[in-house]
């Protein structure tokens, strides 16, 4: 018996090292389903399964981030979890954490830290046609994903200079908070506040396990505003007594 698993062991302890040597770009392709076209594909892969490199990420068919590096914790296997350090730091765009893999197709990130344009991350969700710019920082303790969709998450993220673009010149919206967290029921909740600029800004968020979600913001514009913006805002509906004007929406991620 001790003979057995003693060769059973050696015989998956060779093909991880197969694995681990192989080109990335055999494994990726080992990966991809031939009928379904997948959320996250990567494009110009260099290097092996434990260190290389991908010129490009695209996220539902929208480029999300290039000169992606990766580097495998090989332990992590023992708990039969692949787990990577990722990092990027180009010019346009900052990533650094670390992203598990499990079998059971879930991917968790950790100490995520991420830069990139509003105009990316509209692209990644399916609205790239908001005419929104700025800049838009990811501080994020724990994400995690189950078949590409957020279950959990827990962390900060900020915009800043939004600026609305149809406007000649593009009108400055200012700076924004949202911080994330997950309640005893594995909801995701977002707090979204203002921190400077042309826009008073509250409201919150929430995400339910069944991906349905609803969002409730309130907005006014600062004593400081243009008069683009307070024209943007009249055009976005009447404000109450007290001069917000609201936005609600539910609907469903798919």
């Amino acid at each position: 018996m001790k003979r057995r698993y003693l060769i059973a062991l050696g015989i998956i302890v060779f093909v991880l090292a197969l694995l681990l040597k192989a080109p990335a770009s055999v494994i990726y392709g080992w990966t991809q389903s031939k009928t379904a076209t997948p959320a996250v594909t990567l494009y110009g892969l260099q290097g092996t399964l434990s260190e290389g490199q991908a010129s490009g990420v695209f996220i539902n068919a929208h480029p999300a981030m290039r000169d992606l590096h990766w580097r495998l914790k090989p332990w992590w296997l023992l708990l039969a979890h692949a787990r990577f350090h990722i990092a990027s730091d180009n010019a346009q765009d900052l990533l650094d954490g670390e992203v598990s893999l499990s079998p059971l197709g879930t991917a968790t990130f950790g100490k995520l830290r991420a830069s990139m344009a509003v105009k990316s991350l509209l692209g990644i969700i399916g609205q790239p046609y908001l005419p929104i710019g700025g800049q838009i920082n990811l501080d994020l303790d724990s994400l995690q994903l189950k078949n590409g969709l957020p279950t959990q998450a827990l962390g900060q993220v900020i915009v800043h200079d939004a600026a609305w673009t149809l406007a000649q010149p593009q009108a400055a919206l200012g700076d924004f908070r949202a911080d994330i967290s997950t309640d005893g029921d594995n909801n995701i909740l977002v707090k979204i506040a203002s921190v400077s600029g042309a826009l008073n800004v509250k409201g919150d968020a929430r995400l339910a396990t069944d991906q349905s979600y609803e969002l409730h913001l309130q907005y006014q514009p600062n004593a400081s505003a243009e008069a683009m913006v307070r024209n943007l805002l009249s055009s976005s509906g009447a404000a109450d007594a007290q001069g917000w004007h609201h936005f609600d929406k539910r609907g469903k991620l798919q």
